[in-house]
């Protein structure tokens, strides 16, 4: 729970022993509703670009997400 990704050392078909560490857990992957009335904010383009592309936008706390309109 709360894995946001696996990384795994090596590449693909790379051996490794019995007991050596193959890779780790990289915690993250939040989610984060906002919601705001239709019209009182202008959010930032690349948000929609991102989300069009299939990608995540990563924020942190504090970062603007547009204006308010």
């Amino acid at each position: 729970m709360l894995v946001g990704k696996i990384e795994n050392y090596g590449g693909p078909g790379m051996p490794f022993r019995r007991g050596k560490e193959k890779g780790r857990f990289l915690y993250g992957g939040s989610t984060v509703v906002v919601l705001l009335e239709k019209d009182r904010a202008a959010l930032d383009e690349a948000l929609f670009e991102n989300t069009a592309q299939g990608l995540e936008t990563p924020v942190v706390m504090g970062e603007a997400l547009g204006t308010q309109a």
